[in-house]
């Protein structure tokens, strides 16, 4: 795909092919593999395009059209967008950040629950906004990473995991952890110090090792 984008050179011509691919999406539902293919590729043409209308359309329904209940999805989802971000970093980095700072949907607790104020999402949603910040990370250039990962990608995982999270929150975050531990380890990035590094492994043992009265049960 990469190589056909590259040979036709034409923003016109991606633009449809990216448009024809958001179409295909509808007719994956329940081909997991076949789905995730197609939200990677999805990435590779939102990088490859110039025309930022399209770039800020796709991502949202790149980001939107998946299956946020499929671990298989999510994956597709987050390398996809990790590869948009290789070029359009700022614009993949306001998406997700509109995802972890929303409102997540509750359980309906009956006719006199609170509803949400604002922009809600499911806790699968941030799951996989949570894996993204991992793969927008290691992919992002490493000269334009050490000026984002700090404030625009720590700064925005770290309240979603102090807080009480589901299980698939705190398994994705741990994933987007090792992710960013890799993407800013010395060998790719000899001279960058992680300010917050102490912070991450806090949480890291926290989620590890949950307070005592976390795991109590009930009488």
């Amino acid at each position: 795909v990469r190589d056909s984008i590259d040979a036709v050179n034409d923003d016109s011509w991606s633009v449809q092919l990216g448009d024809a691919l958001l179409d295909q999406m509808k007719l994956y539902t329940g081909q997991r593999g076949f789905k995730k293919t197609l939200l990677s590729i999805l990435g590779l043409v939102i990088q490859k395009t110039n025309l930022k209308e399209f770039i800020h359309r796709a991502v949202g329904e790149l980001f939107e059209g998946t299956d946020h209940v499929s671990d298989i999805e999510r994956l597709g989802c987050a390398r996809g967008l990790g590869q948009a971000a290789a070029v359009n970093t700022d614009i993949v980095l306001t998406k997700l950040q509109s995802i972890v700072k929303a409102q997540e949907k509750k359980q309906s607790g009956g006719w006199f629950s609170s509803k949400p104020t604002g922009p809600s999402v499911t806790s699968g949603a941030k799951a996989t906004a949570l894996l993204t910040y991992g793969y927008v990370t290691m992919l992002t250039p490493t000269d334009l990473v050490t000026s984002r990962v700090e404030v625009h990608i720590v700064n925005n995982i770290l309240p979603v995991l102090q807080a009480p999270a589901t299980a698939e929150i705190k398994e994705n975050g741990l994933r987007a952890i090792d992710l960013i531990g890799k993407a800013v380890h010395p060998d790719r990035l000899e001279k960058f110090v992680l300010k917050s590094r102490d912070e991450l492994i806090k949480v890291i043992l926290t989620i590890m090792n949950p307070p005592a009265e976390q795991n109590a049960k009930p009488d």
